[in-house]
């Protein structure tokens, strides 16, 4: 399946709730982005999902570019915090600096509008 028919299964709700976990693996930041997306907007917690956001975290370089600064990493780690977890327990927020640590939190804020 394509990259675009995921995205639009995902926008469209035209899935099972298990296929999140596998759209998590697809190298791609768009079909990412919007699962993290649907992932939190279903509030879907596994440890499949949680494990494979916080390695996605580590996504941070030119190479996963959302929009910008913005990439896929920061929005994994926004994703977490939206899912409920707190900064404090997320090793992947507290080794950021304070400039990253400032782009997760303004991924969070505007989460809703993230591509």
């Amino acid at each position: 399946m394509s990259n675009n028919k995921i995205i639009k299964r995902i926008q469209e709700g035209v899935y099972v709730k298990e296929e999140l976990e596998e759209f998590l693996e697809i190298n791609n930041v768009f079909v990412l982005s919007n699962t993290m997306k649907e992932i939190v907007k279903i509030q879907y917690k596994t440890d499949t999902i949680i494990n494979r956001l916080i390695e996605i975290s580590e996504y941070r370089g030119n190479s996963h570019v959302l929009i910008g600064v913005y990439t896929i990493g920061h929005l994994a780690i926004a994703t977490l915090l939206k899912l409920g977890f707190s900064k404090e327990e997320l090793d992947c927020y507290n080794s950021l600096d304070e400039y990253e640590k400032n782009i997760v939190l303004k991924l969070v804020e505007g989460y809703e509008y993230v591509i």
